[in-house]
This record gives structure tokens, sequence and C-alpha cells, in this order.
């Protein structure tokens, strides 16, 4: 279903959509019911990363953008009975904004249908630990590349080691052990949470390419849910543990 008339908010005020100049950081909102999910721990991790960043605190509360979201996703005429991203963008200029996108399949939290074959490609995210336009333009990069020889996605390779975007934390499942980076991202702990939810032993730690080889499972958690790769550079991984964590996110 495509949105028919496109629009936004931009500084509280909802308008039709348009392109905002500026670098910034941003947030991947769950949303469903017209509700947004999470919000608080959103606002808390944007608000730290605009500050350390760009040296300003944006100002933001919980109850007008849970207002805000709603209002837009009214006017813009989205199902509620699916799940919808809406995207908060905060930009050193000090504005934010919100956008959203034409509605999932899904309705919460799933375990996606999708199962990528992805590659590892090395590209390396600007500033790895803030969700930024470029880290945003770095993933459209690596997803081309990918597609243009004949895969879904990619996975970011630094040297030895897999970058773990902090939107799309990624975790290798060894057995029934879940191993993923540190990351300071709300889908960064609602994996952790689901993974020792379902009483998996969770390892925090940096993972590295080598890890690929003895994975039984390579995860990604993105707003959507959790997504299993089919296949990394033509080696095969399952999914049953993947099944068990996404079982468990709508219970967080």
């Amino acid at each position: 279903m495509a949105i028919a008339e496109r629009y936004m908010v931009a500084d509280g005020q909802i308008v039709e959509w348009r392109a905002m100049e500026g670098l910034y950081l941003y947030q991947e909102i769950h949303t469903l019911d017209y509700r947004a999910r999470h919000l608080a721990a959103h606002i808390g991790v944007i608000t730290r990363r605009t500050e350390e960043l760009f040296g300003l605190r944006p100002r933001l509360s919980a109850v007008r953008l849970d207002e805000q979201i709603e209002s837009l996703l009214i006017r813009s005429r989205l199902s509620r009975r699916v799940s919808t991203r809406v995207i908060l963008k905060c930009y050193a200029s000090g504005s934010y904004s919100l956008e959203c996108d034409e509605p999932s399949i899904y309705s919460g939290y799933a375990m996606r249908s999708l199962r990528p074959e992805a590659i590892t490609l090395p590209i390396q995210l600007p500033m790895a630990d803030y969700p930024t336009s470029a880290s945003i333009a770095t993933r459209q990069l690596a997803d081309t590349v990918a597609h243009r020889r004949g895969y879904h996605t990619a996975l970011l390779v630094r040297g030895e080691e897999l970058e773990s975007e902090p939107t799309r934390p990624l975790a290798i499942v060894v057995g029934t052990t879940v191993i993923m980076a540190e990351c300071d991202s709300l889908e960064a702990n609602l994996l952790e949470r689901a993974a020792r939810k379902a009483g998996l032993p969770v390892e925090k730690r940096r993972l590295r390419r080598s890890d690929l080889t003895s994975a039984d499972e390579v995860l990604q958690l993105s707003w959507q849910g959790i997504t299993a790769m089919a296949h990394v550079d033509g080696r095969a991984y399952m999914a049953i543990i993947g099944e068990r964590i996404a079982q468990e996110l709508e219970n967080i």
C-alpha cells in the first residue's frame, strides 16, 4: 500500500513532506495501532547521542511526540492493523522531524519470513556507535553493492571485526549461546532482553569475521523484528534460536 499523500512532522507541526537539509541522528520507532513502542527509550538514546555528537540537547517530550506520531499516522491514512516505522531525526541545527513509511505486512515484532542471502563487504560505518545520516548512506551503498552481486544484503566488516549497526544489531548464535557486541541502542537492548527472557545465555564481546565459521545462526534485530540470514558468503545457517527470540519480543 503506497501512501497517497506524504506528510511529516517538522518541529512539532504536521506539514507536507519535504526533504530537510543537514546532518542528523535518527531512531526507527515501531508503531502499531497508532501507538509508538519504547518511545521513552528511543528519546533517551537520541538525546544522549545528540548531546555527545552535536553538543546540543534536543527538547523532546515523550507525551508530545506520542501525540504527534498518532496525528501523523492518522493524517497519512495508514492502517491501525499493521506496524509502521516512524523515523525520528534530530538535526545538527537543533530541529527535529518525524517521518513515516509505508505500512509493514506484520502486526508487532515478528520473525521475518524473508531469510536473506548475504555477503560480507569491507565497508566501514562512519562513527559506528552513532545512528547518523552518514550511516544510512553507508548502509544504502552496502546493499546496492550486494544487490548488484545477486544478494539481498551485506554484513559490514572492519578489518576482521563484524560491524554491528546500532539500529540493526547483529548476533551470532553458537549452540544456544547468543553472542553480540556491546551497543548503546534500544534495538541491542531489546535483542539481549528477549534472548535472556527465552532462557538463552548471552555473551557480550566484539564479533569477528571468523565467528561466521562456527556460528549456527546469524541474526539481526531491526524495528520489524528478527531477521535470520539463510546464507552468508555461501555458508548456510539455521533460524531455530531466532524464532525463540522473536517470540519474546512482544512480551517486553
